[in-house]
């Protein structure tokens, strides 16, 4: 008649694979988590690096915009020469006057060419706008991102505005233009959308 062999040998070896089972599954979670951190970071990194391109885009696109602005403001031929007409008799071109709208309405002044005519007061931001059309593609001074991939607008504010606005008594015949530039990932394929705004200030002439 055998025996079962219950020897402290034996015994040891059916404790052992328990062990080494949980301990094989214990070294899978933390690759597992090693991986997942892995991934994590390269996103965070891959996210960081997209970011800082499309900030160094925007700022330069922002520049050239701006150089736009002054340009406008001083041309040759008239004020604001390239921006939509005005339809108030006597004020330059890009001039608009319309009812307040509610902050769900698109803005219903014109824009040509990134060239748009004065925001209508409590109308949706032209930049918050997913309807908005009139964003202009020119990246003619060369930049990190390709021409299509970096868009600005350059809104007329009025010609009505301080010259110096820490002085309460300085004249308000300044005009003021206010220059948006954007990347969009719907655009790009990438991860950062990034978008800068300045107001730009110019004395008459």
């Amino acid at each position: 008649m055998n025996r079962p062999d219950t020897s402290p040998r034996k015994r040891q070896q059916a404790m052992a694979l328990p062990v080494v089972l949980v301990m094989l599954l214990l070294i899978t979670l933390i690759g597992i988590g090693a991986v997942r951190t892995m991934l994590s970071q390269e996103s965070m990194v891959a996210s960081s690096y997209d970011r800082s391109m499309a900030l160094q885009s925007n700022e330069q696109e922002l520049r050239t915009a701006e150089n736009l602005a002054r340009d406008q403001a001083f041309d040759a031929t008239a004020v604001n020469n390239n921006f939509p007409a005005s339809p108030v008799n006597g004020k330059s071109n890009g001039s608009f006057t319309a009812a307040a709208c509610n902050a769900n309405q698109s803005d219903p002044s014109p824009c040509a060419d990134g060239l748009c005519s004065q925001p209508t007061p409590q109308c949706l931001p032209r930049w918050e706008d997913p309807n908005f059309a009139g964003w202009k593609s020119d990246q003619a001074s060369g930049g990190l991102f390709s021409t299509s991939e970096v868009q600005y607008i350059v809104e007329f504010m009025g010609d009505d505005f301080s010259c110096n606005p820490p002085d309460p008594n300085a004249i308000h015949e300044c005009s003021q233009y206010r220059v948006t530039s954007r990347t969009v990932p719907a655009l790009l394929g990438r991860r950062a959308a990034v978008a800068l705004q300045s107001y730009y200030l110019t004395q008459p002439k």
